[in-house]
C-alpha cells in the first residue's frame, strides 16, 4: 500500500476516484472508506479507511494518489483486483485423494477471492495435509486461469509428492505424568531401529497414526486423567528419509475417588458391594 500525499498543512477531500476494479461494486469501497467530499483530511482516519478497504480481502495491493488544488485534495485510489475462486483444478495427487484436497479447499475457500495471501494459504493448506501424512518434500504450485467476464478465475494446483519419510523420532512436549518412554511404549508406530527392518511400525501410516493418539487419551484416561487429549502433533524432516515427531499433550488433573456410599441395595449389603467395587474400580487411580 503507497501512499504519495502530503501530511503537512490543512487539506479538505476533493474528488475520489477508484481505478482499475472491474468485478467489486464501488460502493462497497466507499462505503467501507467512509470519506466524504469536503471533509477535513485526518492523516489517522484516513489511514483507518484505507485499512477498512484492505480488510475486505479482494485486493492485492492499494495505491493512492493525491492531487493539490488550494487546499483541496483530490483522491486517486488505484487497485490490483484479485479475481473469485471458480473452481480448484488439482493434478499429481495419488497418496492424497484428489477429492479429499478439492472438498478442503472448498470448504475453507469456497467464494472467496484468489488474493496473493490466500493462495499462499491454499498451498500450505496442502502441504500440511501431505506433512501429516509423512511427505514432508511434497512441493505444490499453483497458476491462476485467466478471469471470464464475471472475474471469476480457476485455480490449478500442481502437485509433486515426493518420498515418504519414515519415522525416526518421536517425542512428546506437555507430559508431566509419564514419561515420553512410557507414552513411546503405548504406540504402535516405533521409531526406527535395525531390528525393525523387517516390519512395517516404523513407516508413517495415517490410520494407525490416528489409533496411536486415540491410545495415548485413553492411557490418560484410564489413569486418572479423564480431561487429558492430544492437542496436536508436528512434524519435522531428519536426514536419510527420516522424520521427527512430537505429540502435544494436555494432561489436566489427576483425579481420585473419595468416598463411595450405596442406596438402594437389597439383595447385597453396603460392605459386600464396597469391597467388590475396591477389589475392582481401586487397582486403577
Amino acid at each position: 500500500m503507497l501512499i504519495l500525499i502530503s501530511q503537512t498543512g490543512e487539506f479538505y477531500i476533493g474528488e475520489i476516484q477508484i481505478m482499475d476494479v472491474k468485478w467489486t461494486n464501488h460502493q462497497v469501497i466507499r462505503s467501507a472508506l467512509k470519506l466524504q467530499r469536503g471533509q477535513k483530511l485526518n492523516p489517522f482516519e484516513f489511514k483507518q479507511a484505507l485499512v477498512r478497504v484492505w480488510d475486505l480481502g479482494l485486493f492485492d495491493d492499494i495505491k493512492v494518489l493525491g492531487s493539490l488544488r488550494k487546499d483541496t485534495l483530490d483522491l486517486l485510489l488505484v487497485f490490483k483486483e484479485a479475481p473469485r475462486i471458480k473452481k480448484f483444478e488439482v493434478k499429481g495427487a495419488k497418496q492424497v485423494k484428489g477429492k479429499t484436497l478439492l472438498d478442503t479447499l472448498n470448504k475453507v475457500f469456497k467464494n472467496k477471492p484468489a488474493t496473493e495471501r490466500n493462495l499462499f494459504a491454499m498451498r500450505k493448506l496442502i502441504e500440511d495435509i501431505y506433512k501429516k501424512k509423512g511427505f514432508l518434500n511434497a512441493k505444490v504450485e499453483y497458476e491462476v486461469g485467466e478471469p471470464d467476464k464475471m472475474g471469476e478465475a480457476v485455480i490449478k494446483f500442481r502437485i509433486e509428492e515426493g518420498e515418504k519419510f519414515k519415522v525416526g523420532f518421536i517425542d512428546f512436549k506437555g507430559n508431566l505424568a509419564y514419561s515420553s518412554n512410557t507414552l513411546k511404549k503405548i504406540l504402535h508406530t516405533k521409531e526406527y531401529r535395525w531390528y525393525l527392518r523387517f516390519t512395517d511400525w516404523y513407516i508413517f501410516k495415517e490410520d494407525r497414526w490416528q489409533e496411536d493418539l486415540r491410545r495415548v487419551e485413553n492411557f490418560y484416561h484410564n489413569h486418572g486423567y479423564p480431561d487429558a487429549k492430544v492437542d496436536s502433533f508436528s512434524v519435522f524432516p531428519l536426514e536419510k528419509g527420516f522424520m521427527g515427531i512430537v505429540i502435544h499433550v494436555s494432561e489436566g488433573e489427576r483425579y481420585k475417588f473419595g468416598d463411595v456410599e450405596f442406596s438402594g441395595n437389597q439383595v447385597f449389603d453396603n460392605k459386600t458391594l464396597e469391597e467388590r467395587f475396591k477389589s475392582i474400580v481401586f487397582k486403577r487411580p
